[in-house]
Order: structure tokens, then sequence, then C-alpha cells
């Protein structure tokens, strides 16, 4: 039996360990663990951790969905093992998609029950095929027949962003793919992703994902180039049996 802080770990528990904190952990030498990691850092993580209430005063959390985070750790692990252009952008969203089961695994269930999952499932899909359009979000709470004040607490509880912060944060997924994938302009890219002018995108990317729209772009495209040099140096070797602790680092830009 393993200790933190003298809470025993058990199999399924995710270990969350922060910068600067001191921590041990250790199995059972009887019975042994198998491990999978991701180590990451960046202006968007420390966001992600900040608005998703992650914190060290409680570093285990209970997964109560363990297989779907074990396929989850199993794609980036062979994202990072294929190593394909924009490897850092590929596995940051897969880390980010990591962050936001755990943090829905954590949420009590909705006001409302089933109707309401419904509810914020209905906008989700609204928002993700219209968020390049000016998308009213207090004309769509309407629609949904709720008021929009129940509408973004419920939305925010089973999400962790405001309905407003939601849409802008695909808006940047776009803006991210379009400038890792192209050689479109940034300020067409800007208007293709649903901002309204190069200005306004430049200063929230800035302020969201910690480098300018070019800055960011220049590092997508050296590391793609860097990816096609390894792989043209060399083969890959032959794959090896997995360790009994699998993890990659990467950085969520």
């Amino acid at each position: 039996m393993v200790y933190i802080s003298r809470r025993p770990i058990r199999a399924g528990n995710v270990l969350l360990l922060f910068p600067g904190e001191w921590h041990r952990y250790q199995p059972d030498p009887a019975v042994g663990w198998d491990e999978h990691w991701a180590a990451f850092d960046g202006t968007v993580a420390r966001r992600w951790m900040k608005q998703c209430s992650f914190s060290p005063a409680r570093p285990v959390l209970e997964a109560r969905n363990e297989e779907v985070l074990l396929r989850m750790f199993t794609r980036l692990l062979e994202t990072a093992q294929q190593n394909p252009p924009a490897l850092q952008q590929l596995m940051a969203a897969q880390v980010h998609a990591i962050l936001a089961a755990l943090y829905s695994e954590q949420q009590t269930p909705l006001d409302g029950g089933d109707l309401a999952t419904s509810v914020i499932q209905a906008a989700q899909a609204r928002m993700q095929d219209e968020f390049v359009s000016n998308l009213d979000v207090q004309q769509l709470a309407r629609e949904l027949k709720v008021s929009y004040g129940w509408f973004r607490h419920a939305f925010l509880q089973q999400t962790g962003f405001s309905p407003h912060q939601y849409i802008v944060e695909l808006r940047l997924a776009r803006a991210r793919a379009l400038m890792a994938q192209s050689s479109i302009k940034i300020k067409e890219i800007a208007g293709l992703s649903g901002f309204v002018d190069e200005h306004y995108f430049s200063r929230i990317f800035k302020a969201r994902v910690g480098s300018t729209p070019h800055e960011w772009r220049a590092q997508a495209r050296n590391e793609r180039r860097a990816a096609f040099r390894d792989k043209e140096r060399e083969s890959r070797p032959p794959r090896l049996p997995p360790p009994k602790w699998q993890g990659v680092s990467c950085l969520l830009p």
C-alpha cells in the first residue's frame, strides 16, 4: 500500500504532480503496477489546470472510466512513436482531451438530469457547426427553451468554459490547424476562424497561447521540417515490447 499525505493509491487512480511540490510514491513491491504518464507545461496547460480546478491540495483523482483514459493514453503514445509532422501540436491536443475527460469525470450531474445534459450537448453541437459565424449564445439559449442564466451556469459546469470561452477555444483550434497545415496568410486565417479582424485575433491568440500567431507558426514549421529530416536520415527501429511504464512529454502551446 502507498500513501500520498497518508492516502492509499489504488488501481485506476490518477496522480497529478505539480511543479515545485514535493512528492513521493511507489507501488507495493509484492504487486507492482503498470504506469502511464504525460509530462506537460505551457501557458495553455496552466490555464486549463486553473480553470478545471486541478490543485495540489487534491492530487489523487478517481478514474471512473479507466478504459477510456487508457485508450486516450495509448493514442498519445502511438502519436509520439509515429513522429508525424506537427508532433507537438498533435500531442498537445491529445493532452487537452485527457484533461477534459478527467475534468468531466469529476463533475456532479447537472441539475435537471438527462434533459439538462441533452441541452448542453445540443448547444455544443451547434457551436461546433457554427463557431465561425457570429453565433448569438443568448439567442441559442432561447432556441433551446432555457434561460441564459441557467444555460451559462450549466454549460460552465459541464465543460469548464463559459459559452463564449468555448466558442473562442474552437476558433483558436481552427486557427492553429490552418497555420500548421497551410500557407494561408494570418489575416485570412483570422477571418476563416471566426475572428472579426487580424488585430483582435492576434491579441486573443497571444493572451491564450502565449505567443503571437507568427511565432507559433514558425515554431510549428520548424518542428515539421525537423520531423521530415529525421525520417530521411534514418529508418524507424524495430518496435520493442511495451515497458511497465509508458509516457511522453510535450509543451502545450
